[in-house]
């Protein structure tokens, strides 16, 4: 039989379960001998069945709902790699300005334009600064729809795993981000 240590205020597991071990191969180390191995003090723990084991190894409402968002969360991220892995987050991170600018050239404006100017001049693709433009803005829809629908994914997960009301329910819950189809990356 298992061996628990149970605190004696709460009646909860207080360490981990110990399963009773063989000294050799014809000797079962007693409940006893493991308490005393492990140095327990009497009447600290008592010996369980393999049924009382797995209930008290079962989480909480509260410990399931936050193992499951923490899973909503992980793969929140995990649906953004393949953006991640076409475009580094230093490129990312120059997308707001490149949108800026390209808004403003496509607005008429003759202002100047040094972060889309300076990936016309080194992408050598003979591209007007419109046409460059153009592409930014495609491109910007495109991101927009696809974090648009995982985000909505998200949200829509953590408020269900939270409306969840049994640690089997929020167990079963299937946590899956569907990628929106027909979205091209454009450079």
């Amino acid at each position: 039989m298992p061996i628990a240590i149970i605190d004696k205020q709460t009646n909860k597991l207080s360490a981990p379960i110990y399963h009773e071990g063989w000294k050799n191969e014809k000797t079962k180390y007693t409940a006893a001998e493991v308490a005393t191995g492990l140095g327990l003090a009497p009447g600290t723990w008592r010996e369980i069945t393999d049924a009382e084991a797995a209930e008290l190894m079962q989480p909480t409402l509260e410990e399931a709902h936050a193992a499951k968002l923490a899973e909503v969360m992980t793969s929140y991220s995990a649906a953004f790699s393949p953006i991640e892995s076409v475009y580094p987050k230093e490129e990312r991170e120059t997308w707001p300005s490149q949108l800026e600018e390209a808004i403003s050239v496509l607005g008429g404006s003759t202002a100047e334009t040094p972060m889309l100017s300076g990936l016309i001049a080194q992408r050598g693709l003979d591209e007007s600064l419109q046409e460059f433009a153009q592409k930014v803005m495609v491109n910007n829809l495109i991101y927009r729809k696809l974090a648009g629908d995982i985000t909505g994914q998200q949200q829509r997960m953590y408020r269900e795993v939270n409306e969840l009301k049994t640690v089997e329910e929020v167990q079963a819950y299937k946590v899956a981000y569907v990628m929106p189809e027909g979205l091209g990356y454009g450079g």
